[in-house]
């Protein structure tokens, strides 16, 4: 037995869900946004942490900053999907920014 409280909280089942139409193209974007963005931040901390002219001490403090912006950035995307949600009035694939930010919204 689940509540109706349950219901609103727990996301579909996958076996109900339509299956997710993407193309080629915004899979491969999405890898390599990723690639990217990993390379980046691995860089970024051997320039802080091991550079030559500037050997940053607090490697947990670098560590905790980045996952903090993280979580904001994630926390920020979600709500802006929410607001947009609201607002949108056609559900048309591609037509909102839902479709670039496919896990921002409640299913």
């Amino acid at each position: 037995m689940s509540s109706k409280r349950e219901e609103d909280f727990l996301p579909t089942p996958a076996l109900h869900r339509a299956p997710a139409e993407h193309s080629i193209s915004r899979i491969v974007s999405a890898i390599a946004f990723y690639w990217v963005a990993s390379l980046s931040v691995v860089f970024l901390n051997k320039a802080i942490l091991s550079g030559s002219e500037f050997k940053f001490p607090y490697p947990l403090f670098v560590t905790l900053f980045q996952l903090v912006v993280a979580l904001v950035l994630l926390v920020v995307c979600g709500e802006w999907g929410k607001r947009y949600e609201k607002k949108s009035k056609t559900k048309e694939k591609g037509d909102n920014c839902l479709s670039m930010f496919p896990h921002s919204r409640k299913d």
